[in-house]
């Protein structure tokens, strides 16, 4: 019989074990997008700084999420933070290509 209570001491560590790969690898998309809006001039300055923004996000996701399992199912702070800026990240992203749309449209 599985547990499938979603406030089990397992699902206090699960979460944060996929959340830290997801955030390592948003920083490399960020560092990456950052790269090609300096190479092209495309969106200019605001998307870069929305974008680093976004960045900063996912690495403090990944830094709290590592805390989390750490702690050994004692992490929930931890876990919900970096729940929290993971999400914030995923934002600043979406409006950094919102606008990267609209200034290609622009042109």
């Amino acid at each position: 019989m599985s547990n499938s209570n979603p406030s089990s001491d397992t699902s206090v560590t699960d979460r944060p074990i996929h959340i830290l790969p997801a955030a390592a690898t948003m920083v490399g998309v960020c560092m990456t997008v950052i790269s090609i809006v300096r190479v092209l001039h495309e969106g200019g300055v605001l998307v870069a700084h929305v974008v680093a923004f976004a960045s900063l996000a996912f690495l403090t996701s990944a830094v709290t999420a590592y805390f989390a399992i750490r702690r050994n199912g004692k992490g929930a702070r931890f876990e919900i933070f970096a729940e929290w800026c993971f999400l914030l990240g995923l934002v600043l992203l979406t409006v950094a290509v919102i606008v990267i749309t609209f200034e290609i449209r622009a042109r």
